[in-house]
């Protein structure tokens, strides 16, 4: 039976181990020439070094060999990594144009619906094909931010990072007492959006009518004094609560997105 490895079950030595392997017997030869020939640690004979030098050689086109094929190899992964780069930005390309028509179309639709007005019952109308259907639904309530600068602190959060030592004493000592000398970028600023649409969603009691709905406006000359006529509360229009107002901010409640069936 043969027991030889055939080509394809010879594992190539890995470029540390050539470079392990070709130190170990730079070694050997150095230790050979120092010590020279039938002497202790030497080469005992004539063959013995030219044998040696022979594995030299040998060992030496191997490591040229890996050092290139190394090499070889890292250059074409680059090639890989290049033409994936810009197989990537060709895609990347492909996909915002893709986006922009799409959002175009969207924008079409949306539109073409609003152009046509309500139905009867107050209800944006549907295009309805024998398959397909495009309608419109209304978006979530959603804050927009007019001014951010404007918007209370208690909306607010603020990161610092600070330059400090390793010890707890002196983080708190830079932090304190030296903090404008310590900052290491400008204070991160980040509005909670979450808090700010909870606070525009707030009814508050409406304080031009004291939350009775109504208010009262100069008579005409024919009336009596003490009996002022009467008109709806402009502010709340009647319903005596008037929704909570954040500086900087806006409650948007009349977008509307496009649903395709």
């Amino acid at each position: 039976m043969n027991n030889q490895l055939g080509p394809q079950e010879v594992k190539s030595l890995s470029l540390y181990d050539r470079e392990a392997e070709w130190k170990q017997l730079e070694e050997l030869l150095a230790n050979a020439c120092l010590v020279g020939l039938n002497e202790e640690g030497g080469l005992e004979t004539q063959e013995n070094a030219e044998a040696l030098v022979a594995l030299v050689e040998k060992t030496f086109l191997a490591v040229q060999d890996k050092r290139d094929s190394f090499c070889s190899f890292l250059a074409w992964l680059e090639g890989q990594q290049h033409m994936g780069e810009q197989e990537q930005e060709r895609l990347e390309y492909r996909i915002k144009r893709i986006e922009a028509a799409r959002k175009r179309l969207e924008k079409l639709a949306i539109d073409t619906i609003r152009s046509l007005g309500p139905d009867a019952k107050g209800k944006w109308k549907r295009l309805e094909g024998k398959t397909s259907t495009l309608s419109l639904a209304k978006n979530p309530a959603s804050v927009e931010v007019l001014d951010d600068k404007l918007i209370p602190d208690e909306f607010k959060d603020i990161t610092i990072e600070v330059k400090v030592s390793a010890t707890i004493a002196d983080k708190l000592i830079a932090t304190i007492v030296n903090a404008d000398h310590a900052l290491n970028k400008p204070p991160l600023i980040s509005v909670r959006m979450k808090d700010v649409a909870a606070a525009l969603k707030e009814m508050l009691p409406c304080e031009d009518c004291g939350e009775l709905g109504v208010v009262s406006k100069p008579p005409d000359e024919s009336e009596v004094i003490h009996n002022p006529s009467w008109s709806v509360c402009p502010k709340c229009n009647g319903d005596k609560q008037v929704p909570r107002q954040v500086p900087g901010a806006r409650l948007v409640t009349d977008k509307v997105r496009l649903v395709r069936k």
